[in-house]
């Protein structure tokens, strides 16, 4: 789910204007120039569902991205988070659990010049799930 930078309205898949002010949309990975005047990148995170061999994936899981303490994505698994950066922060991603699963979180620091497109692998185990990052060169 992508938010118009302009009105903060949700924005459907391939708008090129926001329908609520008409600002226009930026592409995936494009960079353009904030209110501030500071160059920002969308960055682009890609939620792989939790599961299992018995059940399979859980495509309704919800997740939430913080920057820097401030929510700026939410969603469920399986689908790509879309948030705009301008300088480094700390990003959590958390995965919330339901009464079939556990909930996992993870915290890294993303800076917006080494690269706009980020996966996260969610893994069961044991004694709960664990979020695994990792910055790859695009998303399928």
């Amino acid at each position: 789910m992508a938010f118009c930078t302009n009105c903060g309205q949700e924005i459907l898949p391939g708008e090129k204007f926001c329908s609520h002010c008409g600002h226009p949309v930026k592409g995936m990975g494009q960079e353009g120039a904030s209110a501030s005047g500071k160059t920002e990148r969308t960055i682009c995170i890609q939620m792989n569902p939790a599961g299992n061999k018995r059940n399979g994936p859980l495509l309704n899981q919800k997740v939430s991205v913080f920057a820097d303490g401030l929510l700026v994505w939410e969603g469920v698994a399986a689908d790509r988070a879309e948030f705009k950066l301008e300088r480094p922060a700390k990003v959590e991603i958390k995965y919330k659990g339901s009464l079939m699963s556990f909930s996992a979180s993870q915290t890294l620091r993303i800076d917006p010049s080494d690269g706009p497109y980020y996966n996260v692998e969610c893994k069961n185990g044991p004694f709960g799930n664990k979020l695994i990052v990792s910055r790859v060169d695009r998303l399928d």
